[in-house]
């Protein structure tokens, strides 16, 4: 989506002006953000970027704003940061089934690891063209 139309959407949405604002300074950063860059983007690298210009509440609700809405820019996933192989990155769709059934299952040992909120850590990427 272009950045003209995601402002647009932004602008037309009923939502707080600060929120608003908050939404239009990350869509446009991301219109920026090489594809490569956009890839694996946690909530603290949004928060150290935007510290001095965003206040935590309203990045919070840009982010949900751009990840959920129906001109979303971003695309909610999970990460599982493994002792031995690094952080290991789920795909949005594993992301959502393990958050939903409420089992995570370890992607490489097959080990069930228990409920996800305690081992799974959120990240952001850009949306791919066509997807949704």
């Amino acid at each position: 989506m272009e950045l003209d139309e995601t402002t647009h959407r932004i602008e037309a949405s009923n939502l707080p002006g600060s929120v608003k604002d908050a939404s239009k300074q990350l869509a446009s950063w991301l219109a920026c953000l090489p594809e490569a860059e956009g890839r694996f983007l946690t909530f603290s690298h949004f928060s150290d970027r935007f510290a001095e210009n965003i206040s935590e509440k309203d990045l919070l609700a840009a982010l949900s704003l751009l990840a959920r809405s129906e001109f979303a820019v971003l695309e909610v996933s999970g990460y599982l940061d493994d002792y031995n192989d690094g952080p290991i990155l789920l795909s949005p769709s594993e992301y959502r089934d393990a958050m939903t059934s409420g089992v995570l299952i370890h992607p490489e040992t097959g080990d069930d690891l228990g409920h996800p909120a305690k081992f799974l850590h959120l990240y952001f990427s850009l949306r791919g063209e066509g997807t949704k």
